[in-house]
């Protein structure tokens, strides 16, 4: 959240308290939006946002790609018709690609402390006896292939769970 980005901190973090909105996660929405609101120049406007998506005074990219991962986070997918507004509204893929690495991450994270059940997909992709997931390890083709280019940004192909 901190590393280099198209997008400023403020924004990322309004990113996360959308996704965490959007999960019903109500301690993750006031503590990203507190750190959003920090980050801003304009504070009210992370509120604004988070009350209503479509009055708030926001940037149209950053409304446009925040749309987009609300409808991510909600259905879990998104496709070419959901980008073209993005695209659209002025984000470039560089934006897109960061906005979705913050997405995944959030949500991954929105997920982890889920029961240990045999249904988390989660747990699937990431088992708990070897804490550490090879890209090699993940069969969903879609998801490696996302996860090869942020693991390549991030010059690692392991993801390492934290530890609470």
């Amino acid at each position: 959240m901190r590393g280099p980005s198209p997008w400023s901190v403020a924004d990322r973090e309004l990113m996360a308290a959308f996704i965490a909105k959007t999960n019903k996660c109500e301690f993750c929405t006031k503590a990203h939006s507190a750190v959003a609101e920090r980050a801003s120049s304009n504070r009210g406007m992370i509120s604004a946002f988070l009350s209503d998506q479509d009055t708030a005074f926001i940037g149209e990219p950053l409304r446009a790609t925040l749309l987009m991962l609300g409808k991510l986070t909600r259905e879990h997918t998104v496709n070419a018709d959901d980008m073209r507004p993005v695209l659209k509204a002025g984000a470039s893929r560089e934006q897109i690609e960061d906005a979705l690495a913050v997405c995944f991450s959030f949500n991954v994270m929105h997920a982890w402390p889920t029961p240990l059940d045999s249904r988390s997909r989660v747990l699937r992709l990431f088992p708990p006896a070897r804490n550490t997931c090879s890209l090699a390890d993940i069969d969903e083709p879609r998801l490696r292939s996302f996860l090869s280019g942020a693991a390549l940004r991030a010059g690692t192909t392991r993801y390492e769970p934290p530890s609470y």
